[in-house]
């Protein structure tokens, strides 16, 4: 046991960005403040040739436990916005929708 104490963990290295938790929809968080974690843009499995971006979140805290969810969107303002500052994830914003889009306020 002893001899793989210094052998690193997956975790302390990898830049995989998996993102998880419960689906939900856009709608489910329009207008509320939330923290983003992560976007990472994925095939659309319905549409071939599609991009689509899926976002973590947390979306409440209950008993000192943040609770993730994800959603998926199309919205390049939502995802340019959030990219632009990916390395300050996490941060908190409120998804508003203007006219046809998306975008943080």
């Amino acid at each position: 046991k002893k001899m793989f104490e210094n052998i690193p963990k997956y975790s302390d290295f990898s830049t995989d960005d998996y993102l998880k938790g419960d689906k939900i929809s856009i709608k489910d968080i329009l207008n509320k403040e939330i923290i983003i974690t992560g976007i990472k843009a994925e095939h659309s499995k319905l549409k071939a040739g599609e991009i689509y971006n899926k976002i973590q979140i947390v979306d409440k805290i209950e008993n000192d436990e943040p609770h993730y969810a994800v959603f998926f969107t199309s919205s390049t303002v939502l995802a340019r916005e959030i990219q632009k500052y990916k390395n300050k994830l996490p941060f908190r914003a409120t998804i508003i929708q203007e006219n046809k889009y998306f975008t943080l306020v």
